[in-house]
């Protein structure tokens, strides 16, 4: 798919426009000295502002997917076919870099164990603001200060000093939920949550999580505002016995 990037920047980016569309998606695995087959054939449309279930039992190839939808595929597995096209861009033939630059500032990942999604050599403040500050620049204090925000709606104790303890400080709830933070802080156009069930923040797939990206979206904030805080696209992975993909 050759997507013409120059035409793409001057689309308005709009609830109801498709941001996400995976076509005949297919994921191998590597055990026992051979590839297997994980995923066979999944596809799945995602408007801007809806929510999307992804439902299945453990091992069915959920996170697969939701990884897959990042243009990713963890050690041990590999896309061999189909099509992931993130707003107008297919990530399976996207370069290396510009993936990358996707990660954790337009699309964002919440994985289902915290404590090993954070490096335990730094602490949670400055894992929280990296993205930004790679993709802004800016003053650390302004991102603290937005990390603060972010840790004070998500119900944080001491907001304004947990973020100077290390992941190992820290109970696995709150590290939960400040790895919430780390993927809100860019105010990405599609979050992943995967298998999050711990507490008020596992519901957030509405108008909270909305509303704690863009706290200056209701009726008094600009148009550009109100219309980013409605396109907002989120999946939730939830593991069930059940199989299938809702909305």
């Amino acid at each position: 798919m050759k997507i013409d990037l120059a035409a793409r920047k001057d689309v308005a980016r709009t609830k109801g426009d498709i941001l996400l569309s995976v076509h005949d998606l297919c994921i191998d695995g590597y055990s026992d000295e051979k590839w297997h087959k994980i995923v066979g054939g999944i596809s799945l449309t995602l408007a801007r502002g809806e929510v999307l279930g992804l439902i299945g039992e453990s091992g069915a190839g959920k996170s697969s997917v939701g990884l897959a939808t990042m243009g990713y595929a963890k050690p041990g597995c590999r896309i061999t076919s189909g099509s992931i096209v993130f707003d107008c861009e297919n990530l399976v033939t996207a370069s290396a870099a510009h993936k990358r630059a996707l990660r954790g500032t337009r699309i964002a990942y919440v994985a289902q164990s915290a404590m090993a999604s954070f490096n335990p050599a730094h602490n949670l403040f400055t894992q929280t603001i990296e993205a930004k500050r790679r993709r802004d620049g800016g003053r650390r204090a302004e991102a603290v200060d937005e990390a603060i925000r972010l840790y004070k709606e998500l119900q944080l104790p001491n907001p304004s000093e947990i973020g100077f303890r290390f992941p190992h400080q820290v109970s696995g709830g709150q590290l939960q939920r400040a790895m919430t933070a780390m993927a809100m802080i860019c105010k990405p156009e599609l979050i992943i949550f995967d298998e999050n069930r711990r507490g008020r923040f596992a519901l957030m797939v509405g108008h909270d999580l909305k509303r704690l990206l863009w706290p200056k979206a209701g009726s008094g904030g600009s148009t550009e505002l109100r219309r980013r805080r409605q396109a907002l696209s989120t999946i939730k992975i939830i593991r069930s016995t059940a199989m299938g993909v809702v909305k």
